[in-house]
């Protein structure tokens, strides 16, 4: 009824009606390389690090394969370079670098490596603000948000 309402006003002022949300697109992952981890841990467990299915893997992992959190999970882990596949790929699977990263015999050294290469390199506006402050102190977030502008 109230939607209704709107509308008659609307027509009425000769104004559109917005459509509700607007979605931002991001050229980075909306969260960190250790939220995105534990579905690259999961396939490693669960699968022995090879090609599972969706539903398979987040029925193991008790969660729903449809909610926006699995969904989330999906797409940033993708976006690290962890893994492949999106939310609605019928199978998940490591990309060579999650499959090294998540191997029971990596090193320290070598999970630092590949950490560092998939969470910073990777990720092309994290590069660029990791070549533009090395070996300096970090600056304040809006400083970081005006360079990549």
């Amino acid at each position: 009824m109230a939607k209704a309402n709107v509308a008659k006003i609307a027509k009425r002022n000769k104004v559109q009606p917005t459509s509700g949300r607007t979605r931002t697109t991001r050229l980075y992952p909306a969260w960190t390389f250790e939220q995105a981890l534990p579905l690259a841990k999961a396939i490693q467990d669960f699968a022995s690090g090879e090609r599972v299915s969706r539903l398979t893997l987040f029925k193991q992992l008790d969660k729903s394969p449809t909610s926006s959190s699995s969904q989330n999970l999906v797409t940033n882990s993708a976006k690290y370079g962890l893994t492949s596949g999106s939310y609605v790929a019928e199978y998940l699977e490591l990309t060579e670098d999650g499959k090294r990263y998540t191997a029971a015999n990596a090193s320290e050294a070598d999970r630092a490596s590949i950490g560092f290469n998939l969470a910073i390199k990777r990720v092309e506006p994290f590069n660029i603000l990791y070549e533009r402050f090395k070996g300096k102190r970090l600056p304040a977030h809006e400083v970081l948000a005006d360079v990549l502008r």
